[in-house]
Protein backbone atom coordinates (compact mmCIF):
# COMPACT_ATOMS: atom_id res chain seq x y z
CA UNK A 1 0.00 0.00 0.00
CA UNK A 2 2.93 2.06 0.88
CA UNK A 3 4.48 1.54 -2.56
CA UNK A 4 1.18 2.21 -4.76
CA UNK A 5 1.20 5.98 -2.46
CA UNK A 6 4.41 6.79 -3.31
CA UNK A 7 4.03 5.65 -6.79
CA UNK A 8 0.72 7.70 -7.03
CA UNK A 9 2.70 11.35 -5.33
CA UNK A 10 5.34 10.74 -8.09
CA UNK A 11 3.02 10.45 -10.80
CA UNK A 12 1.58 13.76 -9.55
CA UNK A 13 4.26 15.25 -9.03
CA UNK A 14 5.34 14.43 -12.75
CA UNK A 15 1.69 14.91 -13.88
CA UNK A 16 1.94 18.71 -12.27
CA UNK A 17 5.37 19.20 -13.80
CA UNK A 18 4.69 18.47 -17.39
CA UNK A 19 1.53 20.48 -17.00
CA UNK A 20 3.59 23.58 -15.32
CA UNK A 21 6.11 23.64 -18.43
CA UNK A 22 3.32 23.32 -21.07
CA UNK A 23 1.63 25.89 -19.76
CA UNK A 24 4.74 28.28 -19.53
CA UNK A 25 5.62 27.45 -23.29
CA UNK A 26 2.18 28.67 -23.93
CA UNK A 27 2.29 31.53 -22.14
CA UNK A 28 6.19 32.48 -23.74
CA UNK A 29 4.62 31.31 -27.76
CA UNK A 30 1.39 33.94 -26.32
CA UNK A 31 3.54 36.81 -25.68
CA UNK A 32 5.59 36.46 -28.96
CA UNK A 33 2.47 35.32 -31.32
CA UNK A 34 1.57 39.40 -32.58
CA UNK A 35 5.31 38.87 -34.79
CA UNK A 36 4.95 34.99 -35.35
CA UNK A 37 1.43 36.06 -37.54
CA UNK A 38 3.48 38.36 -39.37
CA UNK A 39 6.07 35.34 -40.48
CA UNK A 40 5.51 33.74 -43.56
CA UNK A 41 6.32 30.23 -45.14
CA UNK A 42 9.09 31.71 -47.70
CA UNK A 43 10.02 28.49 -49.07
CA UNK A 44 6.56 26.22 -49.36
CA UNK A 45 7.60 23.80 -46.87
CA UNK A 46 4.23 24.35 -44.89
CA UNK A 47 6.62 25.81 -41.92
CA UNK A 48 7.19 29.38 -40.75
CA UNK A 49 10.41 30.36 -41.72
CA UNK A 50 12.84 32.11 -39.31
CA UNK A 51 15.69 33.87 -39.29
CA UNK A 52 16.41 32.78 -35.70
CA UNK A 53 14.07 30.44 -33.47
CA UNK A 54 15.49 29.73 -29.58
CA UNK A 55 12.69 27.61 -28.09
CA UNK A 56 14.11 26.92 -24.65
CA UNK A 57 10.65 27.40 -23.11
CA UNK A 58 10.85 24.83 -20.48
CA UNK A 59 13.50 26.86 -18.78
CA UNK A 60 11.59 30.44 -19.45
CA UNK A 61 12.95 31.34 -22.61
CA UNK A 62 12.14 31.96 -26.28
CA UNK A 63 13.62 34.39 -29.09
CA UNK A 64 11.80 34.54 -32.33
CA UNK A 65 13.02 36.98 -35.33
CA UNK A 66 12.17 36.98 -39.18
CA UNK A 67 11.32 38.64 -42.47
CA UNK A 68 8.72 39.16 -44.51
CA UNK A 69 8.50 40.53 -48.44
CA UNK A 70 7.11 43.67 -48.01
CA UNK A 71 10.47 46.15 -48.16
CA UNK A 72 12.31 43.56 -46.13
CA UNK A 73 10.13 44.28 -43.43
CA UNK A 74 11.27 42.19 -40.13
CA UNK A 75 10.91 41.93 -36.34
CA UNK A 76 12.27 40.25 -33.46
CA UNK A 77 10.88 39.26 -30.07
CA UNK A 78 12.48 37.91 -27.08
CA UNK A 79 10.69 36.74 -23.69
CA UNK A 80 12.08 35.26 -20.86
CA UNK A 81 10.44 34.29 -17.06
CA UNK A 82 11.70 34.30 -13.90
CA UNK A 83 10.16 32.98 -11.19
CA UNK A 84 8.94 34.58 -8.00
CA UNK A 85 9.19 33.13 -4.61
CA UNK A 86 5.09 32.06 -4.86
CA UNK A 87 6.18 30.13 -7.96
CA UNK A 88 4.36 32.42 -9.90
CA UNK A 89 6.06 34.13 -12.94
CA UNK A 90 7.54 37.59 -13.95
CA UNK A 91 7.43 37.67 -17.93
CA UNK A 92 9.71 40.11 -19.58
CA UNK A 93 9.69 40.82 -23.26
CA UNK A 94 12.28 42.71 -25.69
CA UNK A 95 10.91 43.49 -28.97
CA UNK A 96 11.91 45.50 -32.12
CA UNK A 97 10.29 46.43 -35.42
CA UNK A 98 12.53 47.97 -37.60
CA UNK A 99 10.05 48.88 -40.34
CA UNK A 100 8.24 51.49 -38.12
CA UNK A 101 11.76 51.76 -35.82
CA UNK A 102 9.85 50.88 -33.16
CA UNK A 103 11.62 49.20 -29.85
CA UNK A 104 10.28 48.48 -26.42
CA UNK A 105 10.53 46.51 -23.33
CA UNK A 106 7.63 45.57 -21.52
CA UNK A 107 6.57 43.32 -18.30
CA UNK A 108 3.57 41.25 -17.21
CA UNK A 109 3.01 43.90 -14.21
CA UNK A 110 4.34 47.64 -14.11
CA UNK A 111 7.54 48.06 -15.94
CA UNK A 112 8.26 50.43 -12.72
CA UNK A 113 7.97 48.04 -10.12
CA UNK A 114 10.39 45.19 -12.12
CA UNK A 115 13.48 47.86 -12.36
CA UNK A 116 15.25 50.25 -9.48
CA UNK A 117 14.20 53.55 -9.90
CA UNK A 118 15.54 56.06 -12.48
CA UNK A 119 17.43 53.29 -13.65
CA UNK A 120 18.73 55.21 -16.88
CA UNK A 121 20.23 57.63 -13.74
CA UNK A 122 22.72 55.15 -13.03
CA UNK A 123 24.47 55.00 -16.16
CA UNK A 124 26.03 58.60 -14.94
CA UNK A 125 28.17 60.40 -12.60
CA UNK A 126 25.87 62.93 -12.07
CA UNK A 127 21.85 63.33 -12.38
CA UNK A 128 21.10 64.17 -16.38
CA UNK A 129 18.03 66.32 -17.12
CA UNK A 130 14.91 63.89 -18.10
CA UNK A 131 14.73 65.50 -21.78
CA UNK A 132 18.63 64.78 -22.15
CA UNK A 133 17.91 61.23 -21.50
CA UNK A 134 15.10 60.92 -24.03
CA UNK A 135 17.71 60.48 -26.50
CA UNK A 136 19.33 57.27 -25.10
CA UNK A 137 17.36 53.98 -24.72
CA UNK A 138 17.98 50.75 -22.59
CA UNK A 139 19.10 47.80 -24.63
CA UNK A 140 18.24 44.67 -22.77
CA UNK A 141 19.66 41.24 -22.63
CA UNK A 142 17.38 38.47 -21.90
CA UNK A 143 19.27 35.92 -20.07
CA UNK A 144 18.71 32.04 -21.48
CA UNK A 145 20.29 30.59 -18.45
CA UNK A 146 20.14 32.28 -15.28
CA UNK A 147 18.54 35.01 -13.82
CA UNK A 148 20.74 37.77 -14.45
CA UNK A 149 20.52 40.79 -17.22
CA UNK A 150 22.28 43.19 -18.37
CA UNK A 151 21.37 46.23 -19.66
CA UNK A 152 23.40 48.50 -22.52
CA UNK A 153 22.93 52.29 -22.99
CA UNK A 154 22.91 53.32 -26.32
CA UNK A 155 21.89 56.51 -28.42
CA UNK A 156 18.07 56.62 -29.88
CA UNK A 157 18.34 56.47 -33.83
CA UNK A 158 19.63 59.91 -34.27
CA UNK A 159 16.06 61.74 -34.85
CA UNK A 160 13.96 59.95 -32.25
CA UNK A 161 13.68 60.38 -28.65
CA UNK A 162 12.78 57.60 -26.05
CA UNK A 163 8.80 57.88 -24.75
CA UNK A 164 8.68 59.96 -21.74
CA UNK A 165 9.70 58.88 -18.47
CA UNK A 166 9.94 55.18 -20.32
CA UNK A 167 13.67 54.52 -21.35
CA UNK A 168 12.79 51.25 -22.60
CA UNK A 169 11.19 52.32 -26.01
CA UNK A 170 11.15 54.38 -28.76
CA UNK A 171 9.00 54.35 -31.94
CA UNK A 172 8.64 57.04 -34.73
CA UNK A 173 5.26 58.01 -34.57
CA UNK A 174 4.68 61.39 -32.75
CA UNK A 175 8.96 62.49 -32.73
CA UNK A 176 11.03 62.01 -35.87
CA UNK A 177 13.48 64.47 -38.09
CA UNK A 178 15.48 63.32 -40.92
CA UNK A 179 19.08 64.33 -40.32
CA UNK A 180 20.30 61.50 -42.33
CA UNK A 181 22.24 64.20 -44.70
CA UNK A 182 24.67 65.12 -41.48
CA UNK A 183 25.56 61.36 -41.90
CA UNK A 184 26.40 61.80 -45.20
CA UNK A 185 28.23 65.56 -44.65
CA UNK A 186 30.42 63.78 -42.07
CA UNK A 187 31.90 61.06 -44.13
CA UNK A 188 33.55 63.96 -45.92
CA UNK A 189 34.27 66.42 -43.99
CA UNK A 190 37.23 66.26 -40.54
CA UNK A 191 36.59 66.87 -37.04
CA UNK A 192 37.06 70.45 -37.10
CA UNK A 193 35.16 71.18 -39.88
CA UNK A 194 32.34 69.96 -38.24
CA UNK A 195 32.93 72.07 -35.28
CA UNK A 196 33.95 75.17 -37.06
CA UNK A 197 30.60 74.59 -38.54
CA UNK A 198 28.29 74.36 -35.18
CA UNK A 199 30.56 77.24 -33.91
CA UNK A 200 29.30 78.89 -36.85
CA UNK A 201 33.19 80.36 -37.82
CA UNK A 202 32.55 79.34 -41.54
CA UNK A 203 35.95 81.88 -42.10
CA UNK A 204 38.11 79.52 -40.37
CA UNK A 205 37.07 76.22 -42.40
CA UNK A 206 40.19 74.92 -44.73
CA UNK A 207 39.38 75.92 -48.70
CA UNK A 208 39.29 72.54 -49.75
CA UNK A 209 37.16 71.70 -47.08
CA UNK A 210 34.63 74.28 -47.40
CA UNK A 211 34.35 73.41 -50.85
CA UNK A 212 33.16 70.11 -50.43
CA UNK A 213 30.53 72.03 -47.38
CA UNK A 214 29.80 74.10 -50.74
CA UNK A 215 29.14 71.13 -52.76
CA UNK A 216 27.24 69.18 -50.29
CA UNK A 217 24.65 71.74 -49.81
CA UNK A 218 24.34 72.74 -53.49
CA UNK A 219 23.15 69.13 -53.91
CA UNK A 220 20.26 69.31 -51.09
CA UNK A 221 18.02 72.06 -52.40
CA UNK A 222 16.03 72.77 -48.84
CA UNK A 223 19.51 73.08 -46.86
CA UNK A 224 21.43 76.46 -46.13
CA UNK A 225 24.90 76.77 -44.04
CA UNK A 226 23.21 77.67 -41.44
CA UNK A 227 20.69 74.92 -41.32
CA UNK A 228 23.88 72.55 -41.49
CA UNK A 229 25.11 74.47 -38.46
CA UNK A 230 21.85 74.08 -36.90
CA UNK A 231 21.44 70.40 -37.25
CA UNK A 232 24.82 69.73 -36.19
CA UNK A 233 24.12 71.59 -32.94
CA UNK A 234 21.33 69.61 -31.87
CA UNK A 235 23.11 66.66 -32.49
CA UNK A 236 26.02 67.91 -30.89
CA UNK A 237 23.83 68.42 -27.68
CA UNK A 238 23.28 64.59 -27.82
CA UNK A 239 27.08 64.34 -27.93
CA UNK A 240 27.53 66.07 -24.91
CA UNK A 241 25.28 64.04 -22.97
CA UNK A 242 26.86 60.77 -24.23
CA UNK A 243 29.98 62.02 -22.94
CA UNK A 244 28.61 62.18 -19.62
CA UNK A 245 28.49 58.29 -19.41
CA UNK A 246 30.80 56.53 -17.44
CA UNK A 247 28.61 52.70 -16.99
CA UNK A 248 28.40 51.14 -20.60
CA UNK A 249 26.51 47.99 -18.72
CA UNK A 250 24.78 47.54 -16.04
CA UNK A 251 24.10 43.80 -14.32
CA UNK A 252 20.78 43.12 -12.54
CA UNK A 253 20.31 40.03 -10.14
CA UNK A 254 16.87 38.71 -9.49
CA UNK A 255 14.96 38.87 -6.24
CA UNK A 256 12.72 36.37 -6.29
CA UNK A 257 10.87 37.34 -2.73
CA UNK A 258 9.77 41.03 -4.19
CA UNK A 259 9.83 40.12 -7.58
CA UNK A 260 12.24 42.41 -8.93
CA UNK A 261 15.64 43.41 -10.32
CA UNK A 262 18.48 44.62 -7.56
CA UNK A 263 21.40 46.52 -9.14
CA UNK A 264 24.75 43.93 -9.21
CA UNK A 265 27.12 44.79 -11.28
CA UNK A 266 28.57 48.31 -13.34
CA UNK A 267 30.98 48.08 -15.99
CA UNK A 268 32.54 51.31 -16.67
CA UNK A 269 33.06 52.68 -20.35
CA UNK A 270 36.78 52.11 -21.71
CA UNK A 271 35.88 54.04 -24.93
CA UNK A 272 34.60 57.73 -25.78
CA UNK A 273 34.19 58.35 -29.80
CA UNK A 274 34.92 61.07 -30.80
CA UNK A 275 32.07 63.64 -32.02
CA UNK A 276 32.77 62.48 -35.64
CA UNK A 277 32.78 58.93 -34.15
CA UNK A 278 29.27 59.74 -32.80
CA UNK A 279 28.18 61.00 -36.34
CA UNK A 280 29.43 57.78 -38.25
CA UNK A 281 28.40 55.55 -35.66
CA UNK A 282 25.04 56.04 -34.25
CA UNK A 283 22.25 54.84 -36.54
CA UNK A 284 19.54 57.66 -38.16
CA UNK A 285 16.05 57.70 -38.54
CA UNK A 286 15.00 57.67 -42.11
CA UNK A 287 11.17 56.81 -44.06
CA UNK A 288 10.73 53.04 -44.26
CA UNK A 289 8.02 51.81 -46.98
Amino acid sequence: MRIKIIGLLFLGMCSQMFFGQSKLSTQLWNKVKECHAKLEDMDGDGKVDYDTLIDDTKNGYLKIAGSWPTCGCSCENTVAAFKKADLSYVFLKEEYLNCSWKYKVTASKPIKTVFPKEIIQAFFAKRIAINDTRYFYLDIVLPQKGTDIKINILPTPIGLKTEMNNPFEFKEEGHKKSFYDIYTLAQRVKEETLIALIEEKFQEIAPEEYKIVEGFIKMNDDLSIEMVSKNLKKIKAIYNTYTKIIYQEIVLKWNRVNGQFEFKNKIKKTKRLTFKQFLMATPYWSLMC
